[in-house]
């Protein structure tokens, strides 16, 4: 199946939900292509497209599909190529799990990562151009003391900057689970010095990212609302946990927020986190290479923030409001930090996902 993308220096690709599923009031088709000029267009009709990530060449897409298990035996991985201006489905698969919710894939792009939430496995895939085969699914055990800590709950699979280890974040265990990726016989294995590292009991981590220079890495919670920063020794692959900081006001009064995503500035002196409940940004000030400083908030102008995208020059940063159905690209004072809203974008349904068209 193929749609045209009439794309620009500044398109977007975005994941969405498609349907209710009791957490969301999906809106939208699939994945949607938009741009600064306002043109949108569905350009993969796929159920609930929640995570989508492209290769390092841009040459393909891998979404996810979010189901559940009355839609099927398994969450399915989709792959496409963006060629010639064009978006086409090439494979799909298995993910061996259910509500897949992230995809990675590596510098090469022949390796491709999920993280099912139910089911308690991570999936690894080889993509020979965008053709995905099965390579090794790798099973978890283990709860935590939060209601939805009641078995593992795998939230993101994410390599080391090095790609020598592989880091499963486990909401449900309360763990980020540790592998080393031996090239050789190209097997994923339970690191022999830190098979895993437990977050304070309830944190509930959900996503991480790594400084720049890769000595670091901030796991963001999304149970207790906080974000923690280890240390991270890029030999042994060692996680060894720094500081914990939270990410909302300590004043603030609501009942319930979620935080989303994190992502690390591309100079690496500022960290950012969206807020579900609070919805707004957390910016955070990062010194000695680790240290946080929570620095201010930004209302994200919608509801419910999910994924947001930091352009690679680090002066614009676009925010997906899942309820409200919006983008809003703020511009980034890279000086300070600070954010500043530079257009609302309505109407984009259901929003979940970016990720920018170069």
């Amino acid at each position: 199946m193929e749609r045209v993308l009439e794309t620009s220096s500044t398109s977007l690709l975005i994941g969405t939900y498609t349907r209710s599923e009791g957490h969301v009031d999906g809106k939208a088709v699939g994945i949607t292509l938009w741009d600064t000029s306002g043109f949108q267009s569905t350009v993969a009709p796929v159920v609930n497209p929640s995570f989508i990530a492209l290769d390092k060449s841009q040459s393909y897409l891998y979404a996810v599909s979010e189901t559940g298990p009355a839609d099927g035996p398994s969450g399915v991985l989709y792959s496409y190529a963006l060629k010639n201006g064009s978006l086409l489905v090439i494979d799909s698969i298995a993910t061996n799990g259910f509500a897949p919710c992230h995809v990675s894939v590596d510098k090469t792009g022949g390796w491709v990562f999920v993280a099912n939430y139910m089911g308690g496995a991570i999936s690894i895939f080889r993509s020979n151009d965008g053709q995905l085969e099965q390579h090794q699914i790798i099973s978890f055990q283990g709860s935590g003391t939060h209601p939805r800590q009641e078995a593992p709950h795998m939230h993101m699979v994410k390599l080391s900057p090095n790609e020598a280890f592989l880091y499963a974040v486990d909401l449900g265990s309360n763990m980020i689970w540790n592998f080393t990726w031996d090239k050789e016989s190209n097997t994923f294995s339970p690191n022999p010095a830190q098979v895993s590292v437990a977050l304070t009991d309830g944190a509930g981590p959900r996503h991480m990212d790594f400084h720049p220079n890769g000595q670091f890495v901030f796991v963001l919670n999304e149970l207790n609302s906080t974000v923690t920063v280890l240390s991270h020794d890029d030999q042994t692959g060692v996680l060894t946990s720094q500081q914990e900081i939270t990410t909302i006001p300590a004043d603030w009064d609501g009942k319930v927020n979620q935080p989303a995503d994190i992502h690390v500035h591309p100079s690496g002196q500022f960290l950012y986190v969206s807020n579900r409940g609070h919805n707004s940004l957390a910016i955070y000030r990062i010194e000695d290479g680790s240290q946080l400083v929570l620095i201010g908030h930004q209302a994200t102008l919608g509801d419910y923030p999910r994924n947001f995208k930091i352009d690679p020059n680090g002066e614009k940063l676009w925010v997906a409001n899942q309820n409200t159905d919006n983008l809003v690209r703020f511009a980034i004072n890279t000086t300070s930090g600070q954010l500043s809203k530079e257009e609302n974008f309505k109407q984009v349904m259901t929003p979940v996902c970016i990720e920018l068209l170069k």
